[in-house]
């Protein structure tokens, strides 16, 4: 009887343990906008940007958000290419995405392994159609990389 108590008290315990051991670890999120915030692209011209991440990072994610509102200049073929450049694909294409949501939510692009910089090439997707994309970021509008670390 008593070795019956005994086993059950140490298996309650262990297990209470075993939970704490488990939770995952609070991360801090970061969230960083664009290197160059003066986004222009067009058919003749990309934007090349290198995000600073402090390593070690889990998974960097690339997303874009913008208010009511927020002057985007889009003319012609508007939808954009993101293209690997620093990673284990450099030239391949990793997103595509057009900037039609202006409610203030994010949208994610893509999720990418973190390495730092983190370098994308932005472009206009269409070969055969003409189009350009442009607006001055701020620190609540445009295109931003979070991770966590």
């Amino acid at each position: 009887m008593h070795f019956t108590t005994f086993i059950l008290a140490a298996l309650a315990s262990a297990s209470a343990t075993t939970a704490r051991a488990l939770e995952p670890q609070r991360r801090a999120v970061t969230t960083v906008g664009l290197p160059d915030p003066a986004f222009r692209i067009d058919q003749a011209v990309d934007s090349w940007q290198a995000f600073r991440v402090d390593l070690p990072a889990t998974e960097c994610t690339l997303f874009y958000r913008f208010e009511p509102g927020f002057p985007v200049t889009q003319d012609g073929a508007s939808q954009i290419n993101v293209r690997d450049v620093d990673g284990n694909a450099p030239g391949a294409i990793v997103g595509t995405f057009s900037i039609n949501a202006f409610d203030e939510l994010p949208h994610v692009i893509n999720t990418f392994q973190c390495r730092d910089p983190l370098t994308v090439r932005f472009e206009i997707a269409s070969d055969e159609q003409p189009g350009s994309v442009q607006f001055d970021a701020d620190t609540e509008n445009g295109i931003f990389l979070s991770y966590n670390h």
